[in-house]
């Protein structure tokens, strides 16, 4: 499904002009990524990969083997590009919780916003302009972010038997954000340390 999704969803989208264009490393790319998800599948969905296979393999390479049966298993890249892939997987990150914001705050991607800024992610340094363009984001930086919101919230079932009837004040200067964050990690909140 992962897969399904960083194919379809990710590389087509993202490749878009280029299929128009009618680059062909793009298609190449496009066709092994499909043809080793085919021969992975094999064992599991043997007709359907099968299918495939006559499609995409067996009637346009003359060379290729008849049946994706014979074709063995797929087997990983020497020299694979973990740095790359790592890259890419926090530039998705980021888009994702940029989508959520923009849904949090009820802005449509059609409009076009200002600024952003990416914190607590330094492998996108190189992937600013995916960003931008996938956000709709005229200018991206990296940087401190400096609107943040802490919000703490009791584990009622283990304070009400610690705090007895101190826990209603507790929780009140917990909503109301009348604490303070200790050093440690914890937090201090009408007088009790939590």
């Amino acid at each position: 499904e992962r897969f399904v999704d960083d194919v379809s969803n990710w590389y087509i989208r993202r490749s878009r002009r280029r299929f128009y264009s009618f680059d062909e490393a793009a298609f190449r790319t496009l066709w092994y990524a499909l043809v080793q998800a085919v021969r992975g599948i094999a064992p599991v969905m043997p007709f359907l990969a099968e299918h495939l296979w006559q499609g995409l393999v067996a009637g346009p390479c003359e060379d290729a083997p008849r049946s994706v049966h014979l074709a063995g298993w797929p087997t990983a890249a020497e020299g694979l590009a973990d740095a790359l892939v790592a890259e890419v997987g926090e530039v998705r990150r980021v888009v994702e919780l940029g989508y959520r914001a923009r849904s949090a705050s009820g802005l449509k991607l059609r409009q076009p916003l200002r600024r952003l800024v990416v914190q607590g992610a330094p492998l996108v340094a190189e992937h600013l302009d995916e960003i931008s363009s996938e956000l709709r984001v005229k200018d991206v930086e990296l940087g401190d972010v400096e609107a943040t919101e802490l919000t703490v919230r009791p584990n009622l079932p283990l304070l009400g038997p610690k705090l007895g009837k101190e826990l209603g004040a507790v929780r009140a200067a917990l909503e109301s954000g009348d604490f303070e964050e200790l050093a440690d990690g914890g937090f201090l909140a009408a007088g009790h340390e939590l």
